[in-house]
This record gives C-alpha cells, structure tokens and sequence, in this order.
C-alpha cells in the first residue's frame, strides 16, 4: 500500500534546518547564513556583480537582496560603487574585512555540503537533483 508523503512539509523542514545550520556556522562572522552565502558568491565573482545578478543566483526579490546588501555593507562588508557607464548601476566589491572572512565562511559551506550528502550514494545525490529541477519547474 502506498502512502501519501508530505513533500512540501519536508522540504520545509529541510530547509528549516539548513538554514538553522547556516546561521549557527555564520554567526561567529557576524552574519546570518544567508549573508555568508551571498558574501561567499561575491568574493568568487570575476567580472562585475550587481545586485540583479545576487537576486537571479539566489532567486530572491529586489528587496531582500537589497537588505542583505544593506547589512554587508553596514558591517564593512562590502562596498558599492558606481559604474562610470550607467550611474544608477552600482557595482558589488568585497572588501577587505569580507576578504578575511572569505576562506573561513567557504570552509563553514563546504562542510554543511558535505554534511548533506552523508549517507547519500552519487546515483541518489543526481536523482534527488533531477527531481528538485522539475519540482522548480513544476511550481513555476
């Protein structure tokens, strides 16, 4: 007999508590999980970010990508700066405070990344990824 399973009530509960992890393991920085996140991602850029491009890598709204800028930059994080081809685009620079903190936060996400996959064979990480895709899909 097949039971009915509660995905989204799981997910949930997943993401509850990988966000719990990320705020714990950020907190020693002095930033949330998320702003470790988004501060890891700046500081690995090559070319020129922007706050659009931190909304589409992290599938967030205008605001909260603005707040979480707002807090980096209060907590001398990051700087932004205008760009001299279109002054109402203001680019993201780490700086040299977020350089300090940079390989430490990376070390804090790659062992909460291999946390996750414990247990867990290559086939079933790639399934479970495949199916995450189409629910993305599905819900768009």
């Amino acid at each position: 007999m097949k039971t009915k399973k509660d995905i989204g009530r799981i997910i949930n509960i997943l993401s509850n508590e990988l966000k719990k992890s990320m705020n714990k393991d950020a907190a020693c920085y002095g930033v949330t999980g998320i702003q470790s996140k988004v501060l890891y991602y700046i500081s690995k850029q090559k070319s020129d970010i922007f706050q659009k491009d931190i909304e589409a890598q992290f599938h967030t709204s205008r605001a909260t990508a603005s707040g979480i800028l707002q807090l980096l930059e209060e907590n001398e994080l990051i700087r932004r700066e205008c760009v001299d081809y279109d002054a109402r685009l203001k680019k993201i620079i780490i700086t040299q405070k977020g350089l300090d903190i940079k390989e430490s936060i990376g070390k804090e996400i790659n062992k909460t990344e291999e946390k996750l996959k414990l247990g867990i064979s290559d086939d079933e990480l790639d399934t479970f990824l495949k199916v995450c895709d189409k629910m993305l899909i599905n819900l768009r």
